[in-house]
């Protein structure tokens, strides 16, 4: 690929030839149109502004091939990538990278081992019409940023490639555009991404569909995981009345960022369960999700794989992913907490008497989706009581039913609450409300 871009760059520097010509052509015209008044007066106004006007489309023209020629030696450059990590071409990746960043060419070092060494089928790079912005202040070192499709397949666990939206920046050498800097989600705080290979060194323990990536530090964990996490899939499951499945990829590494409760809030979850999409060129979600991932908090991951009720809770949502049409947060995330905390119930555990007080001090209504998060202690404990109260007094086949019975469209799901109450359960919100801060009451105290 090294000629073509030698040619690609060749034809960059051209094009900013062919700017500087139209920008000097401009100038001389202008400067010719100002040599005698005789001559002003001689010439039409509107061949003036006719002329004036070509002038600025011929300009503009430029511009456009100059930006339509920088996006196609950018997309060759992404292909170049993708192509290397393919071809196991370690001279070819890092040749994609702007060699004056000495940090960034180590980084990317890593990230070639960490693509080497995971179980991927597909990892490549698409550029999205969804941004596009180049800096041409400084013609000898110009710039530009793009929203970048990064689709990557992991060997067994995906259906489809997963994508991940970033947006890179790119550095123009000599004629040539090279990655400036490998890029970073698009992706909210409250929104979650697993990239393992972004960071440090890596490791990974495979089983079927199952993988579990760590850091390579913490290699030795890798195997004890994937053996807690099949063990539990297949209890949970059972505890469920579902079939179990371990199509699933499982971040345990210290690279990328925690997922925030709530975009107003600094406090971020310990893990978060989430389904993968495949993204059009357009940057736009197709329907159907290709793949699963639990992500750990990257700054607690060491302590976080020995929690076992944390990995029975986001194995939950995992299991039950895909299979509802709607539902409310409190319902989900209570059911999950019944999973992680069972066989336990509520009397049998203990929380701080700070919390207890200011739970039994709010209004007794069940949190909705809107602003589950806010208070991400009282949220969680009150939908773990409706969720015990419900499945222990009614049985969890019942519970599924009335977890199936949200409809997506029309009203919103917790609106829906207190009419799904009465149709599976025979009783209203009100009566849901009182009897889950009775179970909550049960907690001891400290």
């Amino acid at each position: 690929m090294a000629p073509a871009r030698r040619t690609v760059a060749v034809m960059s520097r051209l094009l900013r030839w062919v700017l500087a010509v139209g920008v000097s052509v401009v100038i001389a015209v202008s400067a010719i149109g100002v040599l005698t008044a005789s001559q002003r007066s001689s010439t039409p106004a509107s061949d003036s502004v006719t002329s004036s006007n070509a002038r600025a489309g011929d300009q503009q023209d430029l511009e456009n091939l100059a930006r339509v020629d920088a996006e196609s030696q950018i997309r060759d450059l992404l292909g170049d990538r993708s192509e290397a990590v393919q071809r196991k071409d370690r001279r070819a990746f890092l040749a994609t990278v702007d060699r004056s960043r000495t940090k960034l060419v180590k980084a990317q070092r890593t990230m070639y081992a960490n693509l080497r060494t995971l179980p991927l089928t597909v990892f490549s790079y698409r550029t999205s019409g969804d941004f596009f912005e180049i800096d041409d202040e400084d013609v000898t070192n110009r710039r530009a940023r793009a929203t970048v499709i990064e689709d990557v397949q992991f060997e067994g666990a995906d259906r489809a490639p997963v994508s991940n939206l970033l947006e890179m920046t790119f550095v123009e050498r000599d004629g040539a555009w090279l990655v400036a800097s490998p890029g970073k989600s698009t992706a909210k705080l409250s929104a979650p991404q697993s990239r393992p290979w972004e960071g440090g060194p890596v490791d990974f323990e495979q089983r079927d569909d199952l993988v579990v990536v760590v850091d390579q530090d913490a290699s030795a964990t890798a195997a004890s995981l994937a053996d807690s996490i099949q063990s539990q899939v297949a209890s949970n499951a059972d505890l469920l009345n579902i079939k179990p499945r371990f199509n699933l990829v499982v971040d345990a590494t210290s690279s990328g960022r925690g997922v925030r409760f709530a975009a107003e809030k600094r406090e971020f979850a310990s893990a978060v369960s989430f389904e993968g999409y495949y993204f059009s060129d357009d940057g736009d979600r197709e329907a159907g999700s290709v793949g699963n991932r639990i992500k750990y908090n990257p700054k607690q991951t060491s302590e976080l794989i020995a929690d076992r009720g944390l990995l029975r809770h986001e194995l939950t949502h995992f299991l039950t992913a895909g299979n509802l049409r709607a539902e409310p947060t409190w319902v989900s995330e209570g059911l999950a907490e019944y999973v992680g905390y069972y066989p336990s119930r509520p009397s049998g555990l203990v929380i701080d008497s700070e919390v207890f007080e200011r739970v039994n001090g709010k209004p007794r209504i069940l949190p909705t989706s809107l602003k589950f998060g806010l208070d991400p202690s009282a949220d969680y404990l009150l939908s773990y009581c409706a969720a015990t109260y419900l499945i222990d007094t009614y049985g969890m086949d019942k519970f599924t039913k009335f977890r199936r019975s949200f409809d997506a469209e029309g009203e919103s799901p917790d609106a829906q609450v207190g009419q799904r109450l009465r149709r599976v359960f025979g009783i209203n919100k009100s009566e849901l409300a009182d009897q889950t801060w009775e179970t909550f009451n049960t907690f001891n105290q400290r």
